[in-house]
């Protein structure tokens, strides 16, 4: 993904919490951890589409 679509945020959803301190070595922007609830992962989706905005 990250070859084609560089600038395309990344969100992890894992049964594993141990991404936690590996998360940019499996370049992911952000993650959640199942189970997780829906208010969660929109918060995660909404920090991914701010951090993407572009500047210029």
């Amino acid at each position: 993904i990250r070859n084609k679509f560089y600038n395309l945020p990344v969100i992890l959803c894992t049964a594993y919490d141990t991404f936690k301190e590996d998360i940019k070595s499996i370049a992911a922007d952000f993650y959640v951890i199942k189970s997780f609830d829906l208010t969660e992962l929109k918060k995660r989706i909404a920090m991914a589409l701010e951090a993407n905005i572009p500047t210029s």
